[in-house]
């Protein structure tokens, strides 16, 4: 038995040394299905539904499915239609058409290839308030090292026990400057005052992993420290202020699987030991043919959000965090006044008035705009809950 294993553990290895080289297999045919993503909740409309169409595995730019006539229905017989707002992204364009708790909703596809699809009633669920949302500074172990930072964690629970199963979102927003600001505008060949601030904006992400968390296997609907993200102290986010938005869903039992399946496709397929896709449980279906293959859930629940702030003091003495904007000193000089024509036609962004010991009147100019203009990576524009 001890030679056996050992055998197979000396074939391990000597497959793993070998296999090295990339495999990239041909795929001469795949189906093409409609993909489908929709949410209704009891938040302010609109609500946003997305259609596609699967496409092959090494297509960059994916399909989506334009010029559809998309409904929105209650259990009352009223309903919503949702109007294309981009390729394939529909938006419902009734601001009176609210989600309610307890009650029905379905979704309603007809493509423009005269295909209709069908979504089963989902109930809208309520889903309880968030308990807690706090960062704690922790350090991460990387290849390396470790990384140090907050750990963004939420607490919940429903005392009633209807919940059970949870799935999180979030959105962060963060504060910074670039290093150049600049004053002017170049446009024309004429240089003149810029009449905006383009020194500090904000720049806001939302996230795109899969969160789900269930409680049904556990004696109390109670969530305890759920890790939301991990906020690093080695990227300008924590430089000045940062927040982060969280959003907490209740989901059926059926959307729960749903998304646990597409998480363990999305993240555990791409190498041979990986588990292999399986089929995605849908609850929408083909009108006329039940063997029409369709991926999508539509869900319908209430939400609960919560918001934090970080600044720069939160982050322990002695830590480091970078503006994210080093680079650019290396890029900033200083040009004759005579010369700034030359040097804005050829896109370079005019910073302010400067001078050295060489250039005595002149401008202070860098060709990357990201160093000067924060609307390049950011809006200028205050958010309205910014503290």
């Amino acid at each position: 038995m001890g030679k056996f294993i050992y055998i197979m553990v000396l074939l391990f290895a000597v497959v793993c040394a070998t296999c090295v080289e990339p495999y990239t297999p041909e795929v001469d045919k795949y189906e093409e299905v409609v993909v489908i993503d929709g949410f209704i909740s009891d938040a302010p409309p609109p609500y946003t539904i997305r259609i596609s169409r699967s496409f092959h595995y090494d297509d960059p730019f994916g399909s989506p499915e334009k010029e559809a006539t998309v409904y929105i229905w209650d259990d009352r017989g009223n309903s919503v239609r949702c109007y294309e707002e981009s390729p394939g992204v529909y938006k419902s364009a009734d601001m009176d058409f609210r989600g309610e708790i307890g009650r029905m909703y379905r979704l309603h596809v007809y493509t423009r290839d005269q295909q209709v699809y069908e979504s089963d009633f989902v109930e809208l669920k309520a889903v309880p308030g968030i308990e807690r949302l706090y960062a704690e500074f922790e350090e991460l172990a990387e290849a390396g090292g470790v990384q140090p930072g907050f750990q963004i964690y939420v607490d919940s629970q429903d005392p009633d026990r209807n919940t059970r199963f949870y799935r999180y979102e979030y959105e962060e927003t963060w504060e910074f400057q670039v290093p150049y600001p600049s004053v002017f505008e170049y446009e024309n060949h004429v240089l003149f005052d810029r009449t905006e601030d383009v020194s500090t904006c904000w720049k806001t992400e939302s996230s795109t992993r899969i969160m789900t968390f269930s409680t049904e296997r556990l004696d109390a609907d109670i969530i305890k420290a759920f890790p939301i993200t991990f906020v690093p102290t080695d990227q300008n986010k924590l430089r000045i202020k940062y927040s982060i938005l969280v959003r907490q869903y209740a989901m059926s039992q059926e959307a729960y699987q749903f998304w646990e399946q597409l998480k363990g496709t999305n993240q555990n397929t791409g190498t041979l030991f990986d588990p292999q896709p399986m089929q995605i449980t849908s609850n929408f279906y083909h009108i006329e043919d039940s063997e029409v293959p369709v991926i999508g859930f539509f869900e319908a629940s209430a939400v609960s959000e919560r918001r934090i702030f970080l600044t720069r003091g939160d982050v322990p003495q002695g830590i480091p965090v970078p503006g994210g904007f080093d680079y650019c000193k290396y890029l900033y000089l200083v040009i004759e006044m005579t010369r700034v024509n030359r040097y804005g036609d050829r896109q370079y962004c005019i910073v302010n008035r400067d001078a050295t010991e060489t250039v005595f009147f002149g401008y202070g100019i860098i060709r990357e705009h990201a160093c000067c203009d924060c609307t390049e990576s950011g809006y200028n524009t205050r958010p309205d809950y910014w503290k």
